[in-house]
């Protein structure tokens, strides 16, 4: 998946989402990010391909993820 040059430094590959889970369990993302703020996030999604599907995990309290992870 191709990612717009302004948001490529700040999205992460294979992120273990036992980072962003109060449980702390779960495999890697095969992409993660994390907006700033609402326009940020608005941006990041105006340019992505509509057929990249999105998981939200708001602040990942009480969410179990898979040890093979999320993939895209």
């Amino acid at each position: 998946m191709s990612i717009a040059h302004e948001f490529s430094l700040r999205v992460k590959r294979n992120e273990l989402m036992s980072r962003h889970t109060s449980w702390h369990v779960g495999g890697p993302a095969e992409v993660f990010f994390n907006p700033r703020d609402r326009s940020d996030l608005a941006a990041f999604l105006k340019s992505l391909p509509e057929e990249v599907p999105i998981h939200w995990i708001g602040l990942g309290s009480n969410l179990l993820v898979r040890d093979s992870g999320i993939p895209v």
